[in-house]
């Protein structure tokens, strides 16, 4: 079992995400590390991009634009 879903979509040939002990997605890599379920599922902004040398997804958060005061 992994947390990092960039190691998982480099190194696993199906994927299974959990929330809240519930299954909301499952299959190969490129089926589920989309935008979408990082955004709904996990409330994470994030580009998704295959990998140059693997071929596999990777997510790279986006910088947050609201900022809030000190």
């Amino acid at each position: 079992m992994l947390h990092d879903i960039n190691q998982a979509a480099a190194f696993a040939d199906q994927l299974v995400v959990l929330d809240r002990g519930a299954v909301v997605a499952e299959g190969t890599p490129e089926q589920v590390v989309t935008e979408e379920l990082l955004r709904c599922r996990f409330g994470v902004a994030a580009s998704v991009r295959l990998d140059p040398g693997t071929g596999r997804p990777h997510c790279t958060p986006r910088a947050s634009t609201s900022r809030r005061a000190s």
